[in-house]
């Protein structure tokens, strides 16, 4: 950074990084007598205080015949191409695992216009699926269901095995804190850089960079203690971001 944002940021009375990774570059930027404090990223309470204030229970349909769940969210037209190849590779590699796997769809928008793209996708393949829409969620027994819906996303991670993150393989990830917050493995495709968290999870090997169906096809298959390993990483990471706000208002009393 130039001798301009120093000229600015020398008039700061202090700065607070949400991650240690912001910490050396801010650090250079000002003088020793300016504090720099690592105090933890806000959304995290956000993401907490959304889930846990509305304690609603989200759970399979009753007697949905499939035991696992792959969720898809935040989908794009790169995401929904990668679903497709992954069910075609499944259906061809290990078809045993399609018994068990369902997949559930979040697009990002759910226009009418990306609901039939999506829709005409499924149906070039000979995939079998329902909208959210189309039928009292529990009489849903399609092993791919299109959430053509907002605002049920943060929700029905509860009901997941495994995530899938939408927007890095062609431009950005979008919010991993929700499933991570549920415990979820994750997965999300390589342009991760706009996401610290992110980052930090695919450094701790908790969240997985994906590109091709095989890819998921392996994270599908790793061992019950793998996984397990995971979720606890996972959890433990959103819980040790809690109180970030709180630590905020205290350091911003003290200026």
């Amino acid at each position: 950074m130039g001798k301009l944002t120093k000229s600015v940021f020398k008039h700061l009375d202090g700065i607070f990084p949400s991650h240690e990774s912001f910490y050396d570059v801010f650090r250079s930027l000002v003088p020793d007598q300016i504090p720099v404090k690592v105090l933890g990223d806000t959304r995290f309470d956000s993401v907490l205080k959304k889930i846990e204030d509305n304690a609603k229970i989200f759970k399979k349909p009753k007697n949905y015949p499939y035991s696992k769940i792959i969720l898809f969210a935040s989908t794009y037209e790169p995401c929904e191409n990668l679903i497709v190849s992954l069910y075609e590779l499944i259906r061809s590699k290990n078809p045993a695992l399609l018994d068990n796997f369902a997949f559930w769809i979040f697009p990002h928008k759910t226009s009418p216009d990306r609901i039939i793209s999506i829709e005409h996708k499924l149906q070039d393949a000979n995939i079998i699926y329902q909208t959210w829409t189309s039928t009292p969620f529990e009489n849903l027994t399609a092993q791919t269901i299109v959430f053509d819906v907002l605002g049920v996303l943060a929700f029905a991670y509860q009901a997941a095995d495994f995530a899938y993150v939408g927007g890095a393989l062609h431009n950005r990830v979008h919010n991993i804190l929700e499933p991570a917050t549920f415990g979820l493995p994750l997965m999300t495709g390589p342009k991760i850089y706009n996401s610290p968290e992110a980052m930090i999870l695919e450094k701790s090997g908790s969240l997985f960079i994906v590109s091709e169906a095989e890819d998921i096809f392996q994270i599908l298959n790793l061992s019950e203690n793998d996984l397990e390993t995971i979720r606890k990483q996972n959890w433990e990471f959103v819980q040790s971001g809690r109180g970030a706000a709180k630590r905020l208002y205290e350091e911003i009393r003290k200026l």
